[in-house]
């Protein structure tokens, strides 16, 4: 990738939240670059200064970085989905809730910790994201966020992340967004999450671990998912499953929840996963509807880690990590709602939007040196790739 100039995608970006960048002291130049960076995936500032000659050296980089602060910029990512989603069918849009790992090494790192995850421990952060899934168009947008802070390495900060979440939730709802049902993992299965949940209004409609302790309402003694749910009767989904359902109690939770165990076929003897939602009159398919759309969080990840530099940002202070997170879900959201090419119904993909942009910016660069060798871009870019064991400097933005 090499760009003489913001591209026109970055450029009209910027405009939508050029105010909260000035009101930080950080300039329009600058908030190029910054969306730059993630957008065409460079693995260092160094490195994207130097394949962007029009960019700030390395040091004000950096200085800007330091300034960024989220809130204000979340609350306006969160307007722009309700401008575009005014009303919200819940029949068609739902939250989803899960964290993401982002191993780091470093113990200046802003909330590092040694934590567990799907694939083992690791050190590093873990952030908590809470996401508008669009079922209907099949994505997730991005809502609010907030780092887990580790309960041994940073006893003094930590909060269980069912209390965290339900902050954001709660900061959602105040933004004006409607009550829709929650999807998540097992991990969030917790009776105190989901009366907490039902207290500001929502309903969990997730996954809950096997081991579960439930009971019937007609045969009242405790018994295992397993076991409750062997030789019950089963329907087919759209998906070629089949699931059963019935109005359980879980122990801790006082109300009757809606539960699902799915099966991979009909004579299967163990189910796969055992869903549970806290609204009663749920349908046993609108349940697993709500299920399987918690995967589309899943998705934001994957594409905003490879195609946007998800947590990438070299940067050990809040400031940074706070960027390195929130630019790109700004960047997807943007890429989502406002692209010209998704309005047009080709290169739908992130990745494709992404990687026409970066070649657009590619072939611009290369007709850029062939018509002006001598230009001052030029030859600053030239200088700029020959330092290749130390930072890019340039003394007129220094001294700005």
């Amino acid at each position: 990738m090499i760009s003489f100039t913001a591209s026109k995608e970055i450029r009209k970006w910027c405009d939508r939240y050029k105010d909260l960048f000035s009101d930080l002291g950080i300039g329009f130049k600058l908030q190029c670059a910054l969306y730059g960076y993630f957008l065409f995936g460079a693995n260092s500032l160094s490195d994207f200064s130097r394949l962007c000659p029009w960019s700030y050296s390395v040091s004000s980089l950096s200085r800007g970085v330091a300034k960024f602060n989220p809130n204000r910029f979340m609350r306006r990512l969160r307007a722009s989905v309700l401008k575009r989603y005014p009303n919200m069918n819940p029949k068609d849009f739902c939250y989803a809730i899960d964290d993401t790992s982002n191993p780091r090494y470093g113990k200046t790192i802003f909330r590092s910790g040694r934590f567990g995850g799907s694939g083992g421990v690791y050190n590093g952060q873990k952030i908590l994201v809470i996401v508008l899934v669009n079922i209907k168009e099949g994505f997730a947008l991005p809502l609010a966020y907030s780092f887990i802070a580790s309960k041994k390495s940073d006893p003094e900060n930590y909060r269980p992340g069912h209390e965290l979440a339900i902050d954001l939730f709660s900061d959602i709802l105040d933004s004006g967004f409607p009550q829709l049902p929650v999807t998540a993992d097992s991990w969030f299965d917790s009776y105190e999450f989901m009366l907490n949940l039902q207290s500001i209004g929502l309903n969990y409609c997730g996954e809950i671990k096997s081991n579960r302790k439930v009971m019937g309402m007609s045969y009242r003694v405790w018994k295992s998912l397993k076991s409750f749910f062997k030789n019950k009767n089963r329907k087919k989904t759209n998906k070629k499953k089949f699931y059963s359902e019935e109005l359980l109690e879980i122990r801790k939770f006082i109300h009757p929840i809606k539960c699902i165990a799915v099966f991979n076929h009909r004579s299967d003897k163990k189910a796969f996963a055992y869903y549970v939602s806290t609204d009663p009159t749920m349908a046993g398919a609108t349940l697993w509807k709500l299920s399987r759309a918690r995967w589309k969080i899943e998705c934001l990840f994957r594409d905003m880690k490879q195609n946007l530099s998800f947590g990438q940002l070299p940067c050990s202070g809040p400031g940074g990590s706070d960027l390195s997170v929130c630019l790109p879900m700004i960047l997807i959201t943007s890429l989502r709602l406002n692209s010209e090419t998704c309005k047009q119904g080709h290169l739908s993909t992130i990745g494709a939007q992404v990687k026409m942009i970066r070649e657009a910016s590619l072939t611009k660069g290369i007709d850029f040196i062939a018509a002006k060798p001598n230009d001052e871009l030029v030859v600053k870019f030239s200088n700029r790739r020959r330092s290749v064991n130390r930072k890019p400097t340039d003394k007129a933005a220094e001294a700005a």
